[in-house]
C-alpha cells in the first residue's frame, strides 16, 4: 500500500444538550461516507505543535456508525482555531473479526473500503470556535487543507503553530472549495447521506445534513471517491485502494499546489505504472489532478437526483459547480501577490498586464482604484474586470496559480469612470486583485491583495513600458551581470546553455497608428551610465573607438528586429558584454550601470523612435560581477553507517563547501532546493523535492521511510529553504527508516543553489550507499 502521511478531516454535526445546561463543543462527522470507530481529538491551535505531540490536546471521542463525534469544548478555548484529528484504529490480529475502520464507496453495490492506521491521520481546522455547538467535519478535503497551511513558509504564515488562526485555516480551506466549486468551508459543513440503497449508508435525517451545502460537498467526495477507485484500476499496483490515492493527494497539498507534483518531482503514486497523466497543468493553467476527479467521477442524473432530495437542492447547482471545476488552479493554500510585470500603461489599455504570486485562484477580479494611499483595500473610484467583461472593457485572459493576466482597460472607454482619465501628463492609480472564495451564488466572503502602483499615460508613438536585465541561461530577471570578457566578441555567438549570456529586455508599445517594423536599438538615443560617466557603446564590430559595452553586430541587431502591430505590446532582447580589457580604466568589478534604452522602427518608410516621446523614461541597471569570485558550492558525504536492519533507522549526512563566498565582494549564494533520490537494491530510482519548508515527512520512497531533512550552518537549524549561505560550510542530514527490504541502497543528494544577483545557479551532488540486512524480527 501506497504510503504518505495524511491529514484526518473532520465533519461537522448537530448540537445537543447536557444536563442542565446547554452543550458548548463540536459536534461532528468523519467520513468520506460515515465512518465509525474512529479516535477524534481536538487540540487547541495556540499550542499544537504537530500531530507527533499531545501539546494542546483538549479532548477525545470516538465516532459512531453514521461517523458522528461529540466534544465538548470549554469556553476558554473561544476565538481560537482549533485543530481535529481522526486516527483509525489498529486491526487486532488476535480477534476473528476485522477492527479496522472502513466506509462504504460510492461504487454501484457499494464496497467497504478498510482504513489502516498509515492511511490516516485525517485532519479539519475549526477557522475560530465561536462556543456552543460548532459543526466541523473531517474528509479528504480538509486533510488537504491541513497539509497545506502545515507546510507553509515560516516568513508567510510565521513559525510553527502561529500559522493556527483564523485567517490561514479560512483561506486554504476556502481555497480548497473554490478548486472544487464549493460555495462553503468543506470542514464547516456536515455531508449529505443520500438513499442510494444497496450496502450503502442509510439516508441522513439530520437537519445539519440535508442542506443544499450538504448535497454539494457529499457530491465532491463522490467525485474523489470513484476517480481514486478509477485511478487505482488503471495502475498495476496489486492491493491497492481508494486511500493509496487519498494519501498521495495529500502529499501533493504539502507544497500548497495539488498538481500531482511535490515541489516540482512527480509525486511516486501518480507515476505509477500504467497510470493516466495526473501531473502538472493542462493548457490555461488547469490542474490535471482535480481535471481528472472531475472527469472520471462522475454523478450520474439519479444520483444527482437524490443528493438534491436530500439537500432540498444544491448549492451551487451542478451545472455551476463543474464550471468552476473546470477552471481549477491547484492551489490549495494562502493567496500571495508578488509583483506586476508592467506598471506603465497607456490611456487606451490594451496592454496585457502579469501579475505574479502564488496561491492564486481561478474566480477572479482586477480591481483598479483612484486612491492611491491605500494598499489595503481599493478606495477612491472603483473600476473592475471581471470574468464577464471583454474588449475595451478589460479582460481577465489568464489565471493560474502563480499569475493572473489582465488585458488592460480602455481608460477613455465611456463604460470606465472619467476619474481614471488622464487630465495632465500622467495619472496614477492602485491595482488589486480580489478573489471570491464563497461562488457567486454569495459573493460575501472575499480576499483582496495589492498588485501595485499603475502609472497611466497618454500614447501617441513607440514607447518603451518596462527595460530590464536578463540571464538568458536561466530565464530570470537579475540585478547582477558576470559578462566581461576578456577579450572583444560577438554576444550572439555566446551559448546560454553553457555561457553567461545576458541581455537587454525590453516591452516595446506601438501607439503610432500605424504597425512598425524592424525595431531594434536606437543607437543614437540609447544612453549608458557609471554614476555621472556616460561609457562608449558599440555594436561588434563597429567605428566607434574602444567601446565598453558591445552589442551584437549591427547585422546580427537587425536580423533580431521586432515588428509590433498598432496597439500592441512586443519584446525586444538585445545581448551585451563588457571588455574586460578596461577593467580598472573604464569600470570596476562593484560598480552599477545604468542602461537609458531608446529603439527606434519603421513605420511605413517613416523613421519613429522612443527617444521622440518623453515619457515613459524607463531604465535597466546591474552591478557588474567578476566570474572570477562566483560562489561555487561542492559536496563531502561524511562516513555514513555502512549497514543497518530492516525496520531501523539511518541519518546520512553531507557537507556543503561554499568556496569563494567569504572573500568576494557584492556576492550571495543561496541554497535554493534538495533533492533526494533512493534506489534500492533490484529497485527503480525514486525521488523527493524539497523546496521549502523541512517539515513536510514523513514521507515515502521506494519502501523507505524519508522521516527528516535537518540544514544546519553555525549550529543553527534552518526552517526552510532558500537558505542564504553566510559562513563556509553547512551541512544537510538525511533521516530513513527501512522497510521491509534487503541489500544495498544508493542515496544521492542533489543541492539545488544559485545566485538572485547574477541568475547563476548550479547543484552539488554526491552520493552515500548502505545496506539493508534482514531484521531479526520483521518491522
Amino acid at each position: 500500500m501506497a504510503v504518505l502521511l495524511i491529514g484526518l478531516f473532520s465533519i461537522s454535526t448537530t448540537g445537543c444538550k447536557e444536563t442542565g445546561e446547554e452543550f458548548s463543543g463540536l459536534v461532528g462527522r468523519v467520513g468520506v461516507s460515515p465512518i465509525a470507530n474512529v479516535t477524534i481529538s481536538v487540540y487547541d491551535g495556540v499550542a499544537f505543535l504537530g500531530l507527533d505531540s499531545d501539546s494542546g490536546l483538549i479532548d477525545t471521542d470516538v465516532s459512531n456508525e453514521r461517523g458522528a463525534f461529540t466534544i465538548a469544548i470549554p469556553d476558554s478555548y473561544i476565538g481560537h482555531t482549533l485543530i481535529v484529528v481522526a486516527e483509525f484504529p489498529e486491526d487486532d490480529g488476535l480477534t476473528v473479526e476485522d477492527d479496522r475502520a472502513f466506509y462504504v464507496d460510492y461504487s454501484d453495490v457499494g464496497e467497504n473500503v478498510r482504513l489502516d492506521p498509515e492511511d490516516g491521520p485525517w485532519i479539519a481546522m475549526v477557522n475560530l470556535f465561536e462556543g456552543l455547538s460548532v459543526p466541523v467535519s473531517i474528509t479528504p478535503w480538509t486533510t488537504v487543507a491541513f497539509h497545506s497551511l502545515a507546510n507553509l513558509p515560516d516568513d508567510e504564515v510565521g513559525v510553527g503553530n502561529l500559522r493556527y488562526i483564523k485567517n490561514f485555516a479560512d483561506q486554504t480551506q476556502r481555497s480548497v472549495a473554490v478548486n472544487l466549486g464549493l460555495a462553503a468551508d468543506p470542514a464547516r459543513v456536515f455531508p449529505a447521506v443520500p438513499d442510494l440503497g444497496g450496502d450503502h449508508p442509510a439516508e441522513s435525517t439530520n437537519s445539519l445534513e440535508r442542506t443544499r451545502d450538504s448535497a454539494a460537498l457529499t457530491y465532491t467526495l463522490m467525485q474523489l471517491d470513484r476517480a481514486a477507485a478509477e485511478y487505482v484500476e488503471a495502475t498495476d499496483n496489486a492491493g491497492d485502494d481508494q486511500t493509496d490515492f487519498f494519501n498521495a493527494l495529500f502529499d501533493d497539498a504539502k507544497d500548497g499546489l495539488l498538481d500531482g507534483m511535490l515541489f516540482g518531482e512527480d509525486v511516486a503514486y501518480f507515476v505509477s505504472d500504467g497510470a493516466p497523466d495526473v501531473s502538472g497543468q493542462e493548457a490555461g493553467g488547469v490542474s490535471k489532478i482535480l481535471a481528472y476527479i472531475t472527469d472520471n467521477g462522475v454523478v450520474d442524473a439519479d444520483e444527482l437526483e437524490l443528493l438534491e432530495d436530500v439537500g432540498g437542492g444544491f448549492t451551487p447547482d451542478e451545472g455551476d459547480l463543474l464550471e468552476r471545476q473546470s477552471l481549477a488552479t491547484g492551489a490549495v493554500r494562502t493567496i500571495r501577490v508578488d509583483s506586476t510585470e508592467i506598471a506603465i500603461v497607456p490611456e487606451s489599455g490594451g496592454v496585457e498586464v502579469t501579475v505574479i504570486g502564488e496561491g492564486l485562484l481561478s474566480d477572479v477580479k482586477a480591481i483598479l482604484a483612484t486612491n492611491t494611499d491605500s494598499t489595503t483595500s481599493p478606495l477612491g473610484t472603483n473600476y473592475t474586470v471581471d470574468a464577464d467583461s471583454t474588449g475595451d472593457d478589460g479582460e481577465i485572459m489568464e489565471a493560474r496559480h502563480d499569475r493572473v493576466v489582465i488585458l488592460y482597460p480602455d481608460l477613455d472607454s465611456p463604460n470606465v469612470p472619467a476619474a481614471f482619465r488622464v487630465n495632465e501628463d500622467t495619472e496614477e492609480h492602485h491595482l488589486f486583485l480580489r478573489f471570491d472564495l464563497d461562488g457567486p451564488d454569495r459573493n460575501a466572503l472575499t480576499a483582496t491583495r495589492f498588485a501595485g502602483a499603475m502609472t497611466v499615460f497618454t500614447e501617441s508613438g513607440l514607447h518603451i513600458l518596462d527595460a530590464r536585465i536578463v540571464c538568458l541561461g536561466e530565464g530570470v530577471e537579475v540585478t547582477g551581470a558576470m559578462n566581461v570578457e576578456a577579450a572583444v566578441l560577438d554576444p550572439a555567438t555566446l551559448d546560454p546553455a553553457a555561457d553567461d549570456v545576458y541581455a537587454l529586455e525590453l516591452s516595446v508599445l506601438n501607439a503610432s497608428g500605424d504597425d512598425i517594423d524592424d525595431i531594434t536599438l536606437d543607437l543614437d538615443a540609447l544612453s549608458i551610465f557609471i554614476g555621472s560617466d556616460e561609457l562608449v557603446f558599440d555594436t561588434f564590430g563597429g567605428t566607434e573607438d574602444g567601446p565598453v559595452v558591445v552589442f551584437p553586430s549591427a547585422a546580427q541587431l537587425a536580423a533580431d528586429a521586432i515588428a509590433v502591430a498598432s496597439g500592441d505590446v512586443g519584446a525586444l532582447t538585445v545581448r551585451f558584454i563588457l571588455d574586460g580589457a578596461q577593467v580598472g580604466d573604464a569600470f570596476e568589478t562593484g560598480d552599477l550601470v545604468e542602461i537609458v534604452p531608446a529603439v527606434v522602427g519603421d513605420a511605413g518608410g517613416d523613421e519613429v523612435s522612443s527617444a521622440d516621446v518623453a515619457f515613459p523614461d524607463v531604465s535597466a541597471e546591474f552591478t557588474i560581477l567578476d566570474r572570477d569570485n562566483a560562489p561555487v558550492i561542492t559536496t563531502d558525504a561524511v562516513a555514513n553507517d555502512a549497514e543497518v536492519e530492516a525496520g531501523d533507522t539511518i541519518t546520512l549526512t553531507w557537507t556543503l563547501d561554499v568556496a569563494g563566498r567569504v572573500t568576494a565582494t557584492h556576492r550571495s549564494c543561496e541554497l535554493n532546493a534538495l533533492v533526494i533520490a533512493i534506489t534500492p537494491d533490484g529497485g527503480e530510482e525514486q525521488t523527493i523535492r524539497v523546496t521549502r519548508t523541512l517539515t513536510t515527512f514523513p514521507v515515502s520512497i521506494n519502501g523507505i521511510l524519508l522521516t527528516g531533512i535537518t540544514v544546519t550552518e553555525d549550529g543553527f537549524d534552518a526552517s526552510g529553504l532558500p537558505l542564504e549561505i553566510v559562513g563556509d560550510t553547512i551541512t544537510v542530514s538525511v533521516t530513513l527508516r527501512m522497510g521491509n527490504i534487503e541489500g544495498d541502497v544508493d542515496v544521492t543528494l542533489d543541492a539545488e543553489w544559485g545566485e538572485a544577483l547574477s541568475g547563476f545557479s548550479g547543484t552539488a551532488s554526491d552520493t552515500a550507499v548502505f545496506t539493508v540486512t534482514e531484521a531479526d524480527t520483521p518491522p
